[in-house]
């Protein structure tokens, strides 16, 4: 049963074949940038050597960095769930407007 109605839901979905995709490329984009933020930090710390001896150039052109790959983050993800959010809604639009449509065929009696 489960495989049925995952099967339905999929065939509801393909239509929307372009919106997945990009979908798909916003999450791997999101995910990618997420994880080179820890490498960046990992960078600055290595330019505090010691007492005295800290490169604050090199760290503020990291910490740019960071916040260039933060804000993108946030907006892939924002344009994540704003396809997600729309791919949902025509997927259920579109099986209420099935639905109504087999209700409305049907005989009264």
């Amino acid at each position: 049963m489960k495989d049925n109605t995952i099967k339905k839901v999929i065939n509801y979905i393909k239509k929307y074949k372009i919106q997945v995709y990009m979908s798909l490329i916003f999450a791997a984009l999101s995910v990618a940038m997420t994880l080179y933020v820890p490498i960046l930090i990992g960078r600055t710390v290595d330019l505090i050597i010691s007492k005295g001896q800290v490169d604050f150039k090199g760290i503020i052109i990291i910490l740019i960095k960071i916040a260039i790959l933060v804000s993108l983050t946030s907006l892939c993800q924002w344009f994540l769930n704003l396809i997600n959010n729309r791919v949902t809604y025509l997927v259920v639009k579109d099986i209420r407007k099935e639905a109504f449509n087999k209700i409305t065929s049907l005989p009264l009696g």
